[in-house]
């Protein structure tokens, strides 16, 4: 009886498995890729490799943002993007944490390396009209390990220094 009970769970086990399997994990689909300066704080010729993920709820796209785009890339900080219409319904004291994409766009010299020519052109585009916060978790540039507080990154500020 123990082993008929074994096999029974065993084979339970796999199903739930298989199920777990079978549908994309939150990890796909990360598929945007963005080279852009200006994201990390001390260093504005550094580009923050962004990794994008479209179709959200409520409309958001999410970016992991690493200092290069090694195997072994730190994970330096994620930006979220959001349309006009969104930013709007924000009050003006969340609203002064993003920045304007239409007007960051010059600042940060973005390149979209997976993308032609044409491709990259409309896409930067579509995302004019967006706005864009950033949470910084690592200064890469200054420490070997994630230290210090975690920031909201002001791109606009960064310009000015």
């Amino acid at each position: 009886m123990h082993q008929i009970s074994s096999a029974v769970v065993s084979v339970i086990g796999l199903a739930v498995a298989g199920a777990a399997l079978a549908h994309e994990p939150p990890t796909m689909g990360w598929n945007i890729h963005i080279d852009a300066k200006r994201h990390i704080a001390g260093d504005l010729d550094a580009v923050a490799h962004h990794y994008c993920k479209g179709g959200l709820p409520g409309g958001v796209t999410a970016c992991q943002l690493y200092d290069s785009d090694e195997e072994n890339a730190r994970l330096i900080g994620v930006e979220f993007i959001i349309g006009a219409d969104a930013y709007a319904t924000l009050p003006e004291t969340e609203q002064a944490l993003w920045h304007y994409h239409k007007e960051e766009i010059d600042e940060v010299d973005p390149v979209l390396p997976e993308m032609t020519e044409e491709e990259a052109a409309e896409f930067v585009k579509s995302i004019e009209e967006t706005y864009g916060k950033i949470f910084l978790i690592w200064d890469s540039p200054q420490d070997e390990l994630p230290v210090g507080q975690p920031q909201a990154y002001d791109i606009a500020d960064n310009a000015k220094r």
